[in-house]
């Protein structure tokens, strides 16, 4: 059912779905066309009858892209684990959510999918600070599972929320209270306010605001436009019956490559670095740019990489499957892993990569890495 919050408007649309039956010569009627970018309310119930059929357009096209997950170690949702809303946006299942549902990276995922079938699946980087995060279907869709081909996945086109236009009216998806069983994500409409400036932990960032109703479960999922595109992410909810906050899908974007491979994006270097616990213990040499490959100058005796065979005059090529560019690339990769976690290092000796396996250690103080 499409909910509508804005003063005036209720009364109105309304009428989609509850006015009597139509008289024969409207039932043969055809509404007009609804413009997507449209900015004003419907005039007269034709309209209204366009911009139902807009909506249901929608709805139809993107219900399948749209999952619940929940985040943890109890599969079935009982306690000991988040719930939250996403939108599947590539046919290999990357989805796109809220940094408060996944909370950190390599975590465990139950997607519930529209139809309330299971699949597995992982977390991925996240920025907390704007309340951007992503996670990953790793199993394949089920057997005739809509918009599913060739065990690739259905997913949501991506759009551009600085397109957006103030009073643009907006569709949004989610799992309100949780996923439910024979429920898919109730549809929910309404029109964009414009942007303001708003955020977690403190910081102001940019944020979409709308007059749609979400609740909590709502929170990672996804606000399309009239075409079917995702033009953001649901983040600061309910805040009122009419306003809410969503993270725009510029700032997806912007840090792409980092948050696929499962960092955690901290505001600053700083703040970088007073959450990094876990180290290989290697120096690379204090007048070392940090755009510099990473070339171990020394390694600490006994330490993680010492005891796993890295040796002065290796270059760290790769840090878990994920290619190393640079020694700042790599100082972003660590703060999402844990002391005593296990990770694949590849290094260049002599030109010849050579594979290592590294528990990492605890970070001393007065080291870099």
């Amino acid at each position: 059912m499409i909910s509508i919050r804005r003063a005036g408007v209720l009364p109105a649309l309304a009428l989609i779905w509850f006015w009597s039956p139509l008289s024969a010569a409207d039932s043969k009627s055809t509404p007009p066309e609804w413009d997507v970018v449209r900015t004003t309310s419907p005039e007269s119930k034709d309209e209204l009858k366009a911009l139902q059929s807009k909506v249901k357009e929608v709805n139809t096209k993107v219900t399948p892209a749209t999952v619940a997950l929940l985040v943890g170690n109890d599969p079935f949702g009982n306690g000991g684990m988040s719930c939250g809303s996403g939108v599947i946006v590539s046919e290999d299942g990357l989805v796109l959510t809220a940094a408060h549902v996944i909370a950190k990276p390599r975590e465990r995922v139950v997607f519930v999918l529209p139809d309330g079938k299971r699949v597995g699946g992982i977390t991925l980087g996240l920025n907390s600070t704007a309340d951007s995060g992503m996670a990953k279907i790793t199993d394949k869709p089920p057997k005739d599972y809509p918009g599913a081909k060739d065990g690739k996945w259905p997913f949501a086109e991506m759009g551009r929320s600085a397109d957006l236009k103030k009073g643009q009216w907006i569709v949004s998806l989610g799992h309100p209270g949780g996923p439910k069983l024979d429920r898919p994500p109730p549809v929910r409409t309404g029109r964009f306010i414009g942007l303001e400036k708003a955020g977690f932990a403190g910081q102001r960032n940019d944020l979409l605001n709308t007059d749609g109703t979400l609740v909590g479960g709502d929170s990672g999922g996804p606000l399309f436009d009239l075409t079917g595109k995702v033009v953001g992410i649901h983040s600061e909810i309910g805040l009122t019956l009419d306003m809410n906050r969503h993270v725009p899908l510029e700032k997806y974007k912007s840090e792409w490559d980092r948050m696929t491979r499962g960092d955690i994006i901290y505001r600053d270097d700083r703040q970088r670095e007073r959450n990094t616990k876990a180290g290989l213990n290697v120096y690379y040499g204090d007048k070392t740019d940090p755009l510099d490959p990473p070339k171990v100058v020394k390694v600490e005796t006994d330490g993680a990489a010492d005891k796993a065979g890295i040796e002065a005059g290796d270059v760290i090529a790769k840090f878990n499957g994920h290619a190393v560019k640079s020694i700042n690339d790599l100082r972003n990769m660590l703060p999402s892993y844990k002391v005593g976690e296990k990770v694949k290092v590849e290094v260049l000796r002599d030109d010849q990569p050579v594979s290592l396996e590294v528990k990492l250690a605890e970070k001393a103080k007065e080291q870099k890495e």
